[in-house]
């Protein structure tokens, strides 16, 4: 396979010094192509007294230019750049031009992963992280219960989970009631909270919590943390003939989807249900049908949805079409703004941002969410679980975020109400300058009410502009 290698060197070291000399490095990568039955076309090298790079350019320049993808070989990934950030998006940019990086550390060939494990240890406090770990990955072998046990179970004396007996007699009830009366989750949320059962919280229960419970092996006695399952650590609740049948109607029940990146709701944590207080969530859906001619039709439908109604089956079934939503709110704030100008400016807005524009800085100045999602996404792409195609598109909504962040620091409520500022801003800016104005939104099936920073409450008829969505 036709490779190219890239380095970065000292100038200072001495021929002999293994990773840091040009020679020396060029050498190994010479060597790795002779066992790999690889052809070796170029190797690029760059002074670690350089900073910008321009051995790297070069390397994407000489990869843009050729009729197909390289093998680009690195000694290590931290060869790749100076801090995790700026090494992450060089692998992204080669695997944009259709070309793999591959490490010739034989002990760490994944680039992904070898940036994990190399940016992680510098960290000052890692070394005493990683003790910690170690310490609660021992008590795991050991089969003891760590953190919070899940519902139906408690930490006895031993360490050991054991049953409690009214969870545990709810936790057989969602079994039964989705295995032999074939009910659905939602359907099992309906009969949970008509019947009076709660969480452990004395909350009402949720899909999404019911459907964790039917997924979870603990319930048939096998322990999972830190990657490591123990069958047999704890008493069971479910045998594992029932869990497997539960798995598999779960499985021939959930269609098979793809995962985009959705784009984000402008009113999203905004709007509440009337009725009920609770958050409206938005909800995006694909339907699919064939004509009578036979043409196949698609369609995306987005909306928002009281969450009492979507998740514990509590409230009336509440539902606003999004975009209309939208419209009123933004068209009664701005004074009955242009909406052929807005929905000219949301088309523009939905162009992703190109692969050159990554983060800007080091993770350090950064919101604690983003470096959280930003370390997240690196983890499930480093374990397989992401395409780096999906990780550069994640990283991309990251920097949008980030942007937008950096545009909401030099805004001001009285900037906000501005239908000028509005029309300039991207799709995450005018979320934070809603945010400026907006106390909440309270949406009924009668009228829409806008609650203001300033204290005044503004209602919206719904006969004066569109009724609700049904569905």
């Amino acid at each position: 396979m036709r490779s190219i290698a890239y380095c970065t060197y000292d100038p200072s070291a001495s021929p002999e010094s293994t990773d840091t000399s040009r020679s020396r490095l060029e050498s190994d990568f010479v060597d790795y192509c002779h066992r790999r039955h690889h052809n070796l076309v170029a190797v690029f090298a760059d002074s670690l007294e350089e900073p910008t790079r321009p051995a790297f350019r070069d390397m994407l320049q000489h990869i843009r230019e050729a009729a197909s993808g390289f093998l680009v070989l690195v000694h290590r990934p931290e060869h790749l750049g100076t801090t995790l950030e700026q090494a992450v998006e060089a692998l992204l940019t080669v695997d944009q031009l259709a070309s793999q990086v591959v490490c010739t550390d034989e002990e760490l060939p994944d680039p992904l992963q070898g940036l994990r494990k190399a940016f992680h240890n510098r960290d000052a406090g890692s070394v005493r992280r990683q003790r910690i770990r170690e310490g609660m990955e021992a008590k795991a072998l050991l089969g003891e219960g760590l953190g919070r046990p899940p519902y139906g179970y408690r930490i006895g004396a031993t360490r050991r989970l054991e049953e409690v007996p009214q969870e545990a007699e709810v936790v057989r009830l969602m079994f039964r009631l989705y295995l032999e009366q074939g009910l659905g989750l939602r359907s099992i949320v309906g009969y949970l909270n008509q019947h009076g059962y709660l969480t452990r919280r004395g909350r009402s229960w949720s899909m999404g919590t019911i459907r964790d419970i039917l997924r979870n092996r603990v319930y048939i006695g096998t322990y999972t943390r830190f990657g490591l399952r123990l069958p047999g650590s704890h008493p069971p609740m479910i045998s594992p003939q029932e869990f497997r049948q539960v798995q598999d109607m779960m499985q021939a029940r959930s269609p098979i989807r793809r995962s985009p990146i959705q784009e984000p709701f402008l009113l999203s944590g905004l709007v509440y249900c009337e009725q009920c207080g609770n958050r409206m969530i938005g909800v995006t859906r694909r339907q699919s049908w064939r004509r009578k001619d036979g043409h196949r039709m698609r369609s995306v439908y987005r909306y928002y949805q009281c969450q009492s109604r979507t998740n514990q089956g509590l409230c009336e079934y509440q539902t606003w079409r999004a975009a209309e939503l939208e419209e009123a709110v933004v068209t009664e704030l701005y004074h009955k703004l242009d909406m052929t100008t807005l929905a000219a400016a949301k088309r523009k807005d939905s162009t992703p941002v190109a692969a050159d524009q990554p983060l800007q800085g080091e993770m350090t100045s950064w919101p604690v969410n983003h470096r959280r999602r930003y370390l997240r996404y690196l983890r499930s792409a480093a374990q397989g679980a992401t395409t780096l195609g999906r990780l550069r598109r994640q990283l991309n909504r990251l920097a949008q975020e980030q942007q937008a962040i950096s545009e909401g620091e030099l805004l001001s409520p009285e900037m906000a109400s501005q239908p000028a500022v509005w029309q300039n801003a991207n799709q995450a800016t005018r979320r934070k300058l809603l945010g400026m104005l907006l106390e909440r939104v309270e949406a009924s099936k009668s009228r829409v009410v806008l609650r203001l920073k300033e204290g005044r409450v503004v209602a919206l008829p719904v006969e004066a502009w569109q009724a609700p969505a049904s569905t």
